[in-house]
């Protein structure tokens, strides 16, 4: 069974609903034997009571199904064929809240304007990429070519 717990583990929410945990497998002299598997256990930080478990033989996950705009802790462990090693310290995550963002029609066409302005005066395509606001919030990239 391993010495040592998986190391580097992280959680990146992917959706409201979402999260992707990635680590490392244990330090090589701490693991005593082949990892065969990676138990991901988790609970909601207000119910510690009803945990959930999700095992992967990989060293990343997807978790789906958890509630929006919630507080969740993790932990990880690893195993060999001779039983399991120490869990992770736990790891805190919240999830997002799925808020839609309105954008009047004006505001969208002053958008447009400023965009096409900026395009023509260097009269080739570029890649904008949005650094505040809620565009970036989306992780939207949007194209800028001359019209």
């Amino acid at each position: 069974m391993p010495g040592g717990s998986p190391e580097d583990f992280t959680a990146i929410g992917q959706t409201s609903t979402s999260v992707q945990l990635r680590w490392d497998a244990p330090a090589k002299k701490l693991r005593h034997g082949e990892i065969i598997l990676y138990e991901v256990v988790y609970h909601r930080v207000d119910n510690a009571l009803e945990d959930f478990a999700v095992n992967t033989t990989d060293t990343s996950v997807i978790v789906d199904g958890l509630d929006e705009d919630a507080d969740y802790i993790f932990q990880l462990r690893a195993y060999t064929v001779k039983g399991s090693g120490p869990w992770t310290s736990r790891l805190p995550f919240k999830t997002f809240a799925n808020r839609s963002y309105y954008f009047p029609p004006f505001y969208l066409f002053f958008l447009k304007f400023i965009l096409t302005v900026t395009a023509n005066k260097y009269n080739k395509c570029n890649s904008f990429s949005m650094k505040s606001g809620a565009f970036a919030k989306k992780g939207i990239n949007m194209p800028i070519c001359p019209v």
